[in-house]
């Protein structure tokens, strides 16, 4: 685990799958009391479905994070990045359409980008990802899930080795 900020700490995993398809299904078992928000965002805005699936693969649901509500267990990046948008998204319900859009948007990419700044992974071929990059951490795993030996921020203040 990294200490970024007093209140954050990050870890990583292994993705549950290498499918960011099914990191969304998992991510959507455990919500049923907001899929009424996700239909509507969906409904209103179909390639949102899309934006999602391209998260997953990005980022996947290897990053941890504490839990938007304290006293939880640490949660994949990717559920906090959708918790907080799908809120920021039924928050904004009486704005126009693309306003909507906006807030789910924003509040999704501002999280990842906010705990996922300064990171680089690295395999045990010191071959790195970095979220800054634009390759999805998915495709750098690959099918095998390379094997990640540490990751670290950037400035190089920290090294976290994984085993």
């Amino acid at each position: 685990m990294i200490a970024m900020e007093s209140a954050m700490t990050i870890g990583l995993t292994c993705p549950s799958s290498d499918d960011p398809c099914e990191m969304l299904r998992t991510f959507r078992a455990d919500r049923k009391r907001i899929m009424a928000v996700i239909r509507r965002l969906e409904m209103d805005w179909p390639c949102s479905a899309e934006i999602q699936r391209r998260m997953a693969e990005y980022i996947t649901d290897a990053f941890t994070a504490p839990p938007l509500k304290r006293g939880g267990a640490p949660l994949p990046l990717l559920h906090r990045a959708l918790d907080r948008a799908y809120d920021a998204y039924d928050a904004a319900m009486l704005q126009r359409d693309d306003l909507r859009l906006l807030a789910f948007t924003d509040a999704a990419f501002s999280e990842v980008g906010r705990v996922l700044a300064g990171i680089t992974v690295t395999d045990s071929g010191d071959r790195t990802w970095a979220p800054g990059r634009g390759a999805p951490m998915l495709l750098w795993l690959g099918a095998a899930h390379r094997d990640v030996a540490r990751y670290t921020l950037r400035s190089g203040d920290r090294t976290v080795s994984i085993r």
